[in-house]
């Protein structure tokens, strides 16, 4: 069977050469969507129409500017969602309900717990796979070190750090996938509390919502494992580090492990093309999921677990105090801040 794909969020075509897409990463899974033997790209929408022109002539795909009419009319199996965070919850529930077989989000999940939820219950009511991009679970790096610490290399794992640093360096742009990680690489185990320290001084909106300045966050999870992240513009070198009873391993553009009780160091050099090759194994995974009738890697109730300690963040630093989880909170807690009112 050939599945046909839709992608919502084409973005512009002079941004495709950034690291990450910049507003045009809906143009990395298109290319990526035409990779796969499977699949067919046959739509794409955008808001913009010089957007949607230069998409439709470059992918030979029909255009919409209106991703309802795309649903009703295009006879997709596969949604991709790439627009901006406020717009996935609804989307992916329109595309949930039209039929789609499976849903590829990009992260951020969404913007409160209880979009996350109604995400989730959604498509497991209507059989939909949901994917929430948090691609760095099947790059090939962080698989490498999953794979270290999954043979007792450096011990039981006692900690993730993690550092973002850059022009948009918040927990929802980019943090998310810091987070992630953390459960990533301490097994998946549940999170418990979650404290931090938020500073919005700048009332900065970015991809249509508010975001930090800079954040302080501290996950605890159950067996006493803990992730920590410190972000913004100017926290210092991007990185995460694990840290384990046994070694660690250091991330940057070569991955460092001091491993087994620091008698060995191995190196893994990054690859220019381990960002977008990601996307292509988990492409093809959720393909796979929708033929195995199983959940993909990148399952959307991971990407809600994920979604539930950022907002747990968010309403500690309002609280000033540590929170446990569950979040009893559905709401985006930076909204309630004067700032962003």
């Amino acid at each position: 069977m050939t599945y046909r794909v839709g992608l919502v969020g084409t973005g512009p075509r002079e941004r495709t050469k950034e690291r990450g897409g910049g507003f045009a990463i809906g143009r990395i899974h298109a290319d990526t969507w035409r990779k796969l033997d499977r699949v067919s790209l046959v739509a794409g929408c955008d808001i913009r129409q010089e957007n949607l022109d230069a998409f439709a002539e470059d992918y030979g795909v029909t255009g919409y500017t209106d991703y309802k009419a795309m649903l009703a009319e295009a006879k997709l199996d596969i949604v991709d969602i790439c627009t901006w965070p406020p717009l996935h919850a609804d989307m992916v529930v329109a595309a949930a309900e039209a039929g789609a077989k499976a849903i590829y989000c990009e992260k951020p999940m969404t913007l409160s717990l209880g979009d996350a939820r109604r995400m989730v219950d959604v498509c497991d009511a209507n059989g939909v796979k949901l994917v929430v991009s948090h691609q760095r679970r099947v790059e090939r790096r962080f698989l490498q070190v999953r794979n270290w610490i999954s043979k007792g290399r450096i011990g039981e794992v006692l900690e993730v750090q993690g550092r973002i640093s850059a022009a948009d360096a918040d927990i929802l742009s980019w943090g998310t996938h810091w987070i992630d990680m953390f459960g990533y690489m301490l097994g998946d185990p549940v999170a418990e509390t979650v404290f931090a320290a938020i500073d919005t001084t700048s009332a900065i909106r970015r991809y249509g919502h508010p975001v930090e300045d800079r954040a302080l966050i501290v996950v605890t999870y159950r067996g006493g494992g803990k992730g920590y992240l410190e972000g913004g513009v100017d926290a210092g070198p991007i990185g995460l580090r694990v840290i384990g009873t046994k070694g660690l391993v250091q991330f940057g553009d070569v991955v460092t492990g001091w491993l087994d009780g620091g008698t060995t160091i191995e190196r893994l050099e990054g690859r220019p093309t381990d960002f977008v090759d990601s996307f292509e194994v988990a492409m093809n995974d959720l393909v796979d999921a929708v033929e195995q009738n199983r959940d993909p890697i990148l399952a959307g109730r991971i990407g809600m677990r994920t979604t539930e300690i950022i907002m747990a963040a968010y309403e500690s630093a309002a609280r000033q105090a540590q929170i446990k989880l569950p979040l009893n909170t559905d709401a985006f807690p930076l909204l309630a801040r004067p700032e962003f009112k």
